[in-house]
């Protein structure tokens, strides 16, 4: 399972000049973004293709709340073409078994990305909570470029 592991050097730095490089990334996803947090810990998952090249990242930071149960926060991820919805749909996986062990009842993302009935559907249809109304920015259908969806874990 592809979990960061942060004392791999070099996988380390395959994993920040993706996050870097990508069209798709935002300063959230960098691993610099854990040490802004600091009451948070973070985690980190990513896929490979069949060549070792890095295709999907995700940077969670999780923080216990007040019931004792975690919540897991990736900020303006995942770094990936959020319409490969079967790359997300690979990326949740792995980040939910990397995270099994970890008492986490929510993770949430709030990938920037413009606001459509069809992606919305489809991600609903695929089992995941979108939320794109009332959220700082106003109504995401109102062509706000940010949704949000999270991902619940049985307790």
């Amino acid at each position: 399972m592809p979990v960061l592991d942060l004392h791999d050097e070099q996988t380390v730095a395959r994993y920040q000049t993706f996050v870097r490089s990508s069209k798709f990334g935002q300063v959230t996803q960098d691993l610099g973004w854990a040490m802004v947090k600091n009451n948070w810990v973070p985690k980190y998952v990513y896929l490979e293709d069949d060549q070792g090249n890095i295709q999907a990242t995700l940077s969670m930071l999780l923080t216990e709340t007040a019931s004792g149960k975690k919540f897991a926060y990736a900020s303006k991820g995942p770094v990936m073409d959020m319409h490969d919805l079967n790359l997300f749909d690979a990326l949740v996986a792995e980040a939910k078994t990397a995270l099994a062990d970890d008492n986490v009842y929510l993770l949430r993302m709030d990938p920037e990305i413009a606001y459509s009935d069809a992606l919305d559907t489809e991600l609903q249809a695929r089992g995941y909570v979108t939320r794109n109304r009332n959220l700082a920015g106003g109504d995401a259908r109102n062509n706000s470029t940010t949704f949000e969806h999270g991902i619940r874990f049985d307790s």
